[in-house]
């Protein structure tokens, strides 16, 4: 990868962007990357950390139900192409790591 791609999360209420993701590496499916958290992002932080801690304890019901939050909260905008039909995205920290697809993903 030569040219660094820019993602971007965008609150969907007020379609702000509220984080950048500068992808770093892809390793099919899985795009990894530096997240830089922008204004706004403060009031999701607390949503990604629940979904790391529903990986972290095999919590499956409960990452669905955090994943379906965050993805009703904000859209993943591909550069030059707009949001992304579904996405599945992991913050630590100042890492992320995520996939999309172009249409949904099944139903976990």
């Amino acid at each position: 990868m030569t040219e660094v791609e820019i993602w971007r999360l965008v609150d969907r209420a007020t379609e702000t962007t509220v984080g950048e993701i500068h992808v770093e590496d892809m390793d099919y499916p899985w795009l990894t990357g530096r997240f830089a958290a922008l204004p706004g992002f403060g009031s999701f932080r607390p949503l990604f950390d629940a979904l790391s801690d529903r990986l972290e304890t095999e919590d499956w019901d409960g990452f669905e139900r955090v994943h379906r939050r965050i993805d009703a909260a904000l859209a993943l905008h591909r550069p030059e192409h707009g949001a992304v039909p579904d996405y599945l995205i992991r913050l630590d920290g100042d890492e992320a790591a995520f996939r999309w697809a172009d249409a949904p993903f099944p139903a976990l």
